[in-house]
């Protein structure tokens, strides 16, 4: 599945609130006269986008799985698609099988911002050390407790998380983040995306994101950069 999140409150379903499930779970009632439980590799929170997210649901209709998304996508908001629908094994979850995730976040530096990209990348109004941003990234490599890298108020118990890789990619005034790992807390990546910045903006060294992760302290990280500019990219099973 793949959306634009701007004009929805994430993924996951809420009380009073538009949100992509609710949004594909009534639209398919509507359309079929099935009512479904989606379950998905995760939630985006609001203003996220994704390009590849994952959901199962299961049906007693006698429809082909591959016609599922061309149904779909003749009635759902145009800013949702399902890209591809097929069957899968009824021992298969979408949440729980999940190998690896990747995240991609979107930079500009301009000194005006480009309203062709607004809620699409995140606006950076100076000139960022590329060099030092791969070099920074590499402390988050491997088995960490992410505890700093994390919403203050999240009631996550273990926040120990693998982080496979960081590859960072820079074209002309543009800057992409591609973080891959196996699972990732409340604003995460967020988190290491504006610590990431900081280290670009020769505020932070590799020392001092080292000596943050070992603090697990949230107030000791950069701040959450906003939502609008992350897009879940990939999700491996």
């Amino acid at each position: 599945i793949a959306y634009v999140g701007t004009n929805y409150s994430g993924w996951q379903s809420q009380k009073n609130k538009n949100t992509i499930e609710d949004i594909i779970e009534k639209t398919y009632k509507n359309k079929l006269g099935e009512d479904i439980k989606l379950f998905a590799s995760g939630r985006t929170d609001a203003g996220v986008h994704a390009f590849n997210q994952c959901a199962h649901f299961d049906t007693k209709l006698k429809i082909h799985p591959e016609k599922f998304a061309t149904i779909l996508n003749k009635v759902l908001p145009n800013d949702i698609r399902v890209i591809k629908s097929s069957l899968v094994s009824n021992d298969f979850h979408a949440r729980f099988d999940v190998k690896k995730k990747t995240y991609l976040y979107k930079l500009y530096m301009s000194q005006e911002e480009n309203p062709f990209k607004y809620e699409r990348a995140l606006h950076i109004d100076h000139f960022l050390d590329v060099d030092n941003m791969i070099k920074a990234s590499k402390e988050f490599i491997g088995t960490h407790d992410f505890t700093s890298f994390c919403k203050a108020v999240s009631n996550q118990k273990d926040c120990t998380r693998t982080i496979y890789d960081i590859i960072i990619k820079k074209l002309n005034n543009k800057i992409h983040i591609e973080i891959t790992g196996n699972g990732f807390l409340h604003n995460m990546v967020r988190i290491i995306v504006g610590t990431l910045i900081d280290a670009g903006s020769n505020k932070l060294s590799s020392n001092d994101i080292r000596e943050i992760l070992k603090n697990k302290d949230r107030t000791k990280a950069s701040k959450t950069v906003p939502a609008y500019a992350l897009y879940l990219k990939d999700v491996e099973y």
